[in-house]
């Protein structure tokens, strides 16, 4: 886990907004689960969901976090998981720990303590990268975050959104539960990977699900409260989902997109006079066969702040 996102200088506005809507902000309902009402019921009196409604009326409110919960609850039952095991999960991986609590495990393990270094720095940019090694110089809270607590789902999913890897929870039969980040198990333990080697277990993809989340159109709507993508990713994503496109081409200078070139084909029954009288496109591109036009095509090219 990325600590210095919580506890140092480098980017802690930003993962300070971004870890409070994941979890705070009551932006769905039941039908944006994809879960039957009833079968949410069933599950919230079983104890495997704890929800807030509004007003105290009978319309459930969920968070990312909660929306994302619920969709793991729904992978493990498609995969035969008892009510029992998943319990351990929800013990695991939704109680809220305080940043001091995880500043406290970092210190005690040394060994930890440089494999997040390292990570962090593989993850930064040059610039950020100055601070973050003065974090581990003086790794001390900062003023405004004595009170911020974190759930395991909660940096699982800032994980995922931040550091754009596989991030998923193993669960095992005896109701061992760990994080699996980029394949492998975080922290790195020798009797958990023991248990991978000789043990079955089932895995559900945090990654998975946060992709699917943003994937969906009804989801578009939700993601600048949420802080989730940049306005140029909201941007891009807009543009996929809209289905105009046959290709989307992102330029990037650094790690940092530049601009779009759109490529949208023509109908060949439209004369090309119509489409320069359009006027919308950089550049044209006609495929001819037999002397007749097969295909045309326009493209767009957009520039970014």
């Amino acid at each position: 886990m990325d600590l210095n996102s919580y506890l140092g200088n480098w980017g802690i506005q930003e993962t300070l907004e971004l870890g409070n809507s994941i979890r705070n902000l009551p932006l769905f309902l039941v039908q944006d689960t994809g879960v039957p009402n009833r079968t949410v019921n069933h599950w919230e009196s079983w104890g495997l969901l704890q929800f807030d409604r509004e007003d105290n009326s009978k319309w459930r409110r969920f968070s990312l976090h909660d929306l994302i919960w619920v969709k793991m609850v729904n992978r493990f039952r498609q995969m035969g998981t008892s009510v029992e095991l998943i319990l351990k999960v929800n013990e695991a991986i939704m109680k809220p720990y305080s940043i001091q609590s995880i500043l406290d495990a970092y210190l005690a393990d040394p060994e930890l303590a440089q494999v997040v270094k390292d990570d962090s720095l593989k993850h930064a940019s040059l610039e950020d990268q100055g601070k973050i090694l003065e974090f581990h110089q003086n790794p001390i809270i900062k003023p405004g975050f004595e009170d911020f607590n974190l759930t395991l789902l909660q940096q699982l999913i800032i994980e995922t959104l931040t550091k754009r890897v596989p991030v998923s929870v193993a669960l095992f039969l005896d109701g061992t539960v760990f994080p699996l980040v980029n394949f492998k198990p975080f922290p790195m333990d020798d009797e958990f990977l023991h248990k991978m080697a000789y043990e079955e277990y089932m895995a559900v993809s945090v990654t998975g699900i946060v992709a699917e989340f943003l994937t969906q159109k009804r989801s578009m709507a939700h993601l600048p409260k949420l802080n989730i993508l940049t306005p140029n990713e909201v941007k891009l994503l807009k543009i996929v989902q809209s289905g105009e496109y046959k290709s989307v081409k992102v330029n990037f200078k650094g790690r940092k997109m530049k601009g779009f070139e759109l490529e949208k084909e023509q109908d060949v029954n439209k004369r090309l006079v119509d489409v320069l009288l359009e006027g919308n496109y950089q550049e044209i591109i006609i495929k001819q066969h037999g002397g007749k036009v097969a295909s045309f095509s326009n493209i767009q090219k957009i520039k970014l702040d």
